[in-house]
């Protein structure tokens, strides 16, 4: 899910990325506090958490610029059988974290986000000649000022793949973090073989989800230069 934001500029905070919001808030509007700059993603999420759900990982692939408001980072593990293993276990990691100018900007996206995501729980639909189920959703309390939990499962001609994910809001910021993958049996070249796939359950996926999120907003509450009154 990819949310769009507008007015925005780069900026650099303490020698790292962040991205700063534009626009003016007017002089009659109430003044609120809400973040003005944010980290870039892939310093939110912290190497034992990527080691401890995304096995054999490889370097992330994220955003190199800081031109606009949106912050991606994506880890992936292995696709090839560690040595003398005969099952690959493959799982991806991957943080959103979008900026809107107002903190009634950002609840009317998580709350459209939220509306969909309960639409399509517990139904199918096709997608690229594969097939997605929605398969939960749930509030989640105690995490930024509002959050959601979803999973979902997807079916292709590559084989099936499950996901569990979060969505957050933390004052005009929606973050939203998926962690997804398989376990399959590993083919005489050491890749996974299409039969045999078990798709990333709820069970074993929600617990990953937590941790990248409480992660993403632990690292944005604790960034001193991001939050102003505005």
């Amino acid at each position: 899910m990819i949310l769009g934001a507008a007015g925005v500029a780069a900026i650099a905070v303490l020698g790292g990325a962040a991205w700063a919001v534009g626009g003016s808030s007017g002089d009659a509007e109430p003044k609120e506090e809400r973040f003005t700059s944010f980290p870039a993603a892939c310093s939110t999420i912290t190497k034992p958490t990527v080691a401890q759900y995304v096995p054999r990982s490889e370097q992330p692939l994220g955003d190199k610029s800081a031109s606009t408001g949106h912050s991606w980072c994506l880890w992936s593990g292995s696709l090839r059988a560690a040595p003398g293993a005969k099952h690959i276990v493959y799982r991806t990691a991957k943080i959103d974290i979008v900026s809107y100018e107002s903190r009634a900007s950002a609840k009317s996206a998580y709350d459209s986000a939220w509306r969909t995501t309960v639409t399509s729980s517990g139904s199918s639909s096709t997608i690229g000649g594969g097939k997605l189920v929605g398969d939960a959703s749930e509030p989640v309390n105690g995490l930024g000022d509002q959050a959601f939990y979803h999973h979902r499962t997807s079916t292709s001609a590559l084989g099936r793949s499950g996901e569990a994910g979060e969505t957050i809001r933390l004052r005009n910021l929606i973050i939203t973090v998926a962690y997804g993958g398989f376990t399959a049996p590993a083919d005489e070249l050491g890749t996974p073989a299409q039969k045999g796939q078990v798709p990333l359950d709820t069970a074993t996926g929600r617990p990953g989800a937590d941790a990248l999120a409480h992660d993403a907003v632990n690292a944005l509450n604790a960034c001193p230069t991001c939050l102003h009154r505005v």
